[in-house]
């Protein structure tokens, strides 16, 4: 993991906590705002995250000769 990137359950933890303190109601506007759009912001970072898994197993299944995935099966 590269200093100063969080890791994908990170963002994940980070993303469940804005989204319990926005669900209790109890957040002022500014808050819920502030933490609307930091929630957009994990949701790229674990998007980049995601394809950069995608593309390393791409590569594992290309050396070990493995089918990729199919999501329909």
């Amino acid at each position: 993991m590269t200093k100063g990137k969080k890791g994908f359950d990170e963002i994940l933890r980070e993303l469940e906590v804005i989204v319990e303190a926005m669900d209790d109601g109890n957040l002022k506007l500014e808050e819920t705002i502030h933490s609307y759009e930091r929630g957009i912001n994990l949701i790229k970072e674990a998007q980049i995250s995601l394809k950069s898994f995608e593309k390393k197993i791409q590569i594992l299944n290309e050396k070990n000769e493995l089918e990729d995935f199919d999501e329909e099966s």
